[in-house]
């Protein structure tokens, strides 16, 4: 199966994403309408929240954070607790108002200021639950690996454990350019005083005892492997329709040979900037043994994001026929990729082979894109193109880059 599609639509869904946490100055009437237009796109997590058990304990000291967003979005983060004391009871309309520091789980805490400090200032309550506010979370390109910041407004409400966990649901939004509701997100916590603890380490939602937890995986693997079979044949009876590109052979378009190192310049139907490595080899069509479709060869490749070291693991590889006037098209209909962000749609990708465009003077391809993608989140794909021209990985970009086919003319 070709993946050039997926990883395309994938890097894009996690640069959109990612990008989509901006400031609280969306009105609150405009978000709710947000959350009532979209409702039946979301899973129905029920109106109550989930009951869990949470006792009082002394919270004081670092603790390492791993949470599971809606969005598919893995985030850990480093949160340091203090107060000048600690009560150790509370009556039931009693609170305790305590400091919560928030950084990334990559940065120092002891070298770096904290990202963000949660305000309000958090209220622990007389049975140990608490709720620590991000506003904002920021995470720059390099958390999450893509070209823009993140930022977004958190709600952590969480159920103390023990002295040394809590955990707890994740609730609020993510904004700019779209707007992504985050109910459904999970965290859990652990201590980590002396920072000895890895993120793989911790679960990323609360855990009730081992029992609790094998029986919880057994229903979710049979429910899944439920779940996967009717989607297989639910996908399976209603195939969705390919969508129409517009021609893209020109009188000087052709197939060439285009092996070496791509610097892809994509232009989204939202302003988020994305770039992609392509390391491309192409095969001249064999003429003793002709392949429909693929009268002007083929090409192998394999994709990585611009920031990539030169030695990083490919996201994906695949293979496109070409046709006779330098033209392919890749259709995945159906599609799930699993990763930072799970993504979900439908997808048709044209590109098309140009004899000039670079200043070197040599062969550039480019190309325009189609589709629906429905998580996580609902975007119309149209319109998408892309430009690629010869790069030196690790080099800087083009200053004049363009991200669409040049004119015509």
């Amino acid at each position: 199966m070709n993946h050039l599609t997926r990883v395309i639509l994938y890097t894009s869904l996690l640069a959109i994403s990612c990008s989509l946490m901006a400031c609280e100055n969306i009105p609150k009437r405009d978000y709710e309408d947000f959350k009532s237009r979209t409702a039946s796109l979301r899973p129905d997590f029920g109106s109550e929240p989930q009951e869990q058990n949470s006792v009082l304990a002394d919270l004081r000291g670092m603790w390492l954070l791993n949470a599971r967003l809606s969005a598919g979005i893995d985030l850990g983060l480093r949160i340091r607790i203090s107060s000048d004391d600690w009560p150790e009871s509370l009556e039931a309309n009693e609170t305790h108002e305590f400091k919560a520091e928030i950084w990334l789980d990559r940065q120092d805490p002891n070298t770096e200021d904290p990202i963000v400090i949660a305000s309000p200032a958090p209220q622990l309550k007389a049975d140990g639950s608490f709720t620590l506010t991000a506003n904002p979370l920021v995470l720059d390109p390099e958390s999450l690996n893509v070209t823009t910041e993140v930022k977004a407004i958190v709600d952590l409400e969480s159920f103390t454990k023990s002295a040394d966990d809590f955990c707890g649901v994740a609730n609020g939004s993510v904004t700019v350019p779209l707007t992504l509701d985050l109910q459904g997100s999970t965290f859990a916590a652990r201590r980590d005083d002396q920072a000895t603890l890895s993120l793989d380490q911790i679960a990323t939602r609360c855990q009730e005892g081992e029992a609790g937890e094998e029986a919880g995986e057994e229903a979710g693997e049979e429910a899944g492997e439920e779940a996967g079979e009717e989607a297989g044949e639910e996908a399976g009876m209603q195939e969705p329709m390919r969508p129409e590109l517009p021609a893209l052979a020109r009188d000087d378009s052709a197939p060439r040979d285009i092996s070496g190192h791509w610097l892809m310049n994509v232009k989204l139907p939202a302003p988020v900037p994305l770039k992609l490595w392509a390391s491309l080899i192409y095969t001249a069509p064999n003429e003793d043994l002709p392949v429909e479709g693929a009268e002007g060869g083929l090409i192998d490749g394999t994709l990585r994001r611009e920031t990539d070291p030169i030695n990083a693991e490919p996201l994906v590889r695949f293979s496109s026929p070409v046709s006779a006037e330098g033209t392919f098209e890749v259709w995945m209909p159906n599609f799930v990729l699993d990763g930072a962000i799970r993504v979900e749609g439908d997808l048709l990708i044209g590109g098309v082979i140009l004899p000039t465009g670079s200043v070197e003077g040599s062969p550039i391809w480019c190309g325009e894109a189609a589709g629906q993608a429905r998580s996580p989140l609902m975007l119309d794909l149209a319109g998408t193109s892309l430009y690629a021209l010869p790069w030196v990985p690790g080099t800087p970009a083009p200053e004049d880059f363009p991200n669409t086919c040049p004119s015509d003319n």
